[in-house]
């Protein structure tokens, strides 16, 4: 794959897993890659880990890793990842389990990325609730003015989440077209 220039990499619903990973090393690795949908792969909690340190150099727009069995160990890695995403615009973790210790490190990296770039955010079946997770969800969106679709289905918010996620998106001025 050295003399290919690939920016999109649509892996979904094909069975990849840790050995799949590995063979697609050297194509992840491309400084080229803005685009890798990974829905519904396979992905365990220890392959969060490989594609943290594999795609660490990438400048990723869009990262989709929906409906897998990443669980909070992933999350976590995931979280660290996305520290470094400078020109993330899209990105899902729906129905990866992560649980509330999961949802937590996802919110506090998704709070430090520069996310004036962010159109799609999608953390269905993740657990933001009233806490932590939900003020640094609030302050990735108070800093996305461009954000246009936010997915938080099967979350517990409750009162004072849903109150502070909605301060976030008046503040950032967002053009918000779709809001589960």
């Amino acid at each position: 794959f050295s003399n290919h220039v690939v920016t999109s990499l649509n892996l979904n619903d094909n069975a990849v897993g840790t050995r799949g990973i590995a063979k697609l090393s050297p194509l992840l690795q491309k400084s080229t890659l803005q685009c890798l949908e990974m829905k519904n792969t396979g992905l365990a909690q220890a392959d969060a880990a490989s594609l943290r340190e594999i795609l660490h150099g990438a400048t990723l727009k869009k990262l989709d890793l929906g409906r897998n069995q990443l669980g909070p160990q992933g999350a976590i890695e995931i979280a660290q990842l996305l520290k470094v995403c400078d020109n993330l615009e899209s990105f899902s973790y729906a129905g990866c389990r992560p649980l509330k210790e999961g949802t937590g490190a996802l919110c506090a990296g998704l709070a430090q990325i520069p996310s004036e770039y962010l159109v799609v955010l999608n953390l269905d079946d993740c657990q933001v609730g009233p806490n932590d997770a939900a003020s640094d969800l609030s302050i990735c969106l108070q800093k996305s003015p461009r954000l246009q679709a936010l997915i938080l289905n099967g979350n517990s918010l409750e009162l004072d989440g849903l109150q502070q996620v909605l301060n976030a998106l008046q503040g950032s001025h967002a053009a918000l077209r779709h809001l589960d």
